[in-house]
């Protein structure tokens, strides 16, 4: 072991041991869930693709931060009062999103922005006859 690793394992082991960990199992579990047990070649594949899905999910948020400042744009041209309110708005979202400031949870349910009631226009249209 180099002293980087020994390092690592030490602020494993010392984390661990803060928030209560006793056991010798609760100790290993926190050395495996740092990456200090896998491989060399795991641990750098794990790396990379943890590096792969940063970029993947950068690029998401540039996506929804580019198309929120669109659609702001768009209600700003309508010189609509509401319209402006919400360009606003859409502004403050964008700008959030392309800060890291939003990130979804793990479970879209938890969020305080979910309902569980149907708003009008989200409701199924009925053929009138």
């Amino acid at each position: 072991m180099n002293a980087h690793q020994v390092r690592a394992a030490a602020g494993a082991l010392h984390a661990a041991m803060e928030r209560g960990a006793a056991t010798p199992a609760e100790l290993a579990y926190d050395l495996e869930a740092a990456g200090l047990l896998q491989s060399p070649e795991s641990a750098a594949e794990l790396a990379r693709l943890r590096a792969r899905v940063a970029q993947l999910e950068a690029d998401r948020y540039a996506e929804v931060s580019a198309w929120l400042y669109k659609k702001a744009r768009e209600y700003r041209s309508t010189r609509n009062r509401e319209h402006a309110v919400q360009a606003e708005v859409l502004e403050r979202m964008a700008s959030k999103v392309a800060r890291g400031g939003i990130r979804p949870t793990e479970d879209p349910y938890d969020s305080p922005l979910h309902h569980d009631y149907r708003l009008g226009r989200e409701l199924p249209e009925v053929p009138r006859g």
